[in-house]
Order: C-alpha cells, then sequence, then structure tokens
C-alpha cells in the first residue's frame, strides 16, 4: 500500500454556513477525512457531501464531533468537498473543523501496480508543483518585504533631509530679517 498525505486544513465554520473546496484525486484513491473540535460540542452535526468531477453528488453524510469518514473515489478528477454546519438554535454558535485528508492508493493484483505507479507518480508531481508554488509565493512575499523596507529608508532619508531644508531655510530667514533690522 502506498501512502500519501494531500493536505490538513482547518478553519471555522458559522451555523447554517457552507464552506467547499476543490481536490484532486486519482480513481482508486481512498479518502479519510476526520472532523474534531476543539472543545466537547453539543451543537448539531457539520454535514459532509462529495461531488464527483461532473458535479454529481457521490456521498453525504452527517459528521458528528469527534467522528470520521472513509470514502473511495470512483473516478480520477477535481472532487468538490463541502462542509455545511446544521441549523443550532443558540445564537452565533460556530464549529473548529480539523480535516486530514489522506489518499491511498491500493493495490489489489499485478495489473493494478503499472497503474498504481502512475497514480503515485501523478501525486507525486502534484506535490512538488504545489511545493514550487508554495516557494514562489514565498519568494514574493520577500520581495514585497524588501520593497517596502527599501520605500520606508526612503521616506526616513526624505524625511531627514526636508526636516534638515526647513531648518536651513529658517536659519536663513532670521539671517535676513536680523541684516534688514541692523
Amino acid at each position: 500500500m502506498l501512502y500519501f498525505l494531500s493536505f490538513q486544513i482547518e478553519f471555522k465554520l458559522q451555523q447554517g454556513k457552507t464552506f467547499c473546496f476543490d481536490e484532486d484525486v486519482p480513481r482508486g484513491a481512498k479518502i479519510y477525512l476526520t472532523f474534531g473540535a476543539s472543545q466537547l460540542q453539543t451543537q448539531p452535526y457539520v454535514n459532509f457531501s462529495l461531488l464527483e468531477p461532473d458535479q454529481t453528488p457521490n456521498y453525504q453524510r452527517g459528521v458528528n464531533a469527534n467522528d470520521s469518514v472513509s470514502h473511495t473515489a470512483f473516478r480520477s478528477g477535481i472532487h468538490k468537498l463541502c462542509f455545511t454546519a446544521a441549523e443550532s438554535t443558540q445564537q452565533n454558535i460556530s464549529r473548529d473543523v480539523f480535516i486530514e485528508m489522506e489518499q491511498t492508493i491500493v493495490v489489489h493484483n499485478f495489473d493494478d501496480k503499472f497503474e498504481a505507479a502512475n497514480q503515485a507518480n501523478l501525486l507525486s508531481q502534484a506535490v512538488i508543483s504545489e511545493q514550487d508554488y508554495a516557494k514562489e509565493r514565498v519568494r514574493e512575499l520577500e520581495n514585497a518585504s524588501q520593497r517596502m523596507n527599501r520605500a520606508m529608508i526612503f521616506t526616513v532619508v526624505f524625511s531627514i533631509f526636508a526636516a534638515w531644508a526647513t531648518v536651513l531655510s529658517q536659519n536663513s530667514w532670521l539671517a535676513v530679517q536680523i541684516r534688514k533690522r541692523m
């Protein structure tokens, strides 16, 4: 069995609100999702639904706190995962949702090994591309930080020159005024 951890996500879900995201899942991958909370919950459950790449519903279930969901993807492609917090009689209740999604590829016989190797290769390429994107984003943030630092230094230097010019012009004006009175 090959094991890949795709992602971990944490978000706060207000009652009655829905949070959806897309994930590329290969055919035959087993998806494990867990829902937990930072404290014991007496609130209603969170409804979890999984949509196929063509947006047809594949799986739907109400998930209580510290419950887990396991599902096998039947088709490759971008699946939509949606979470909806059920309504509560209490006001402004939000749930802390922690999700770990694992994609595993199970090889049942020799013929599946080639497809499993291809899926493993695709998953590793996806991880590499996500890491490249993260590196590029970090690089962009560092560049933005450096530009901000340069702008701050320029502003400070310009302010010092402006203050110096103001003092010099005041001193010159005072000198002219004193000469006029003499």
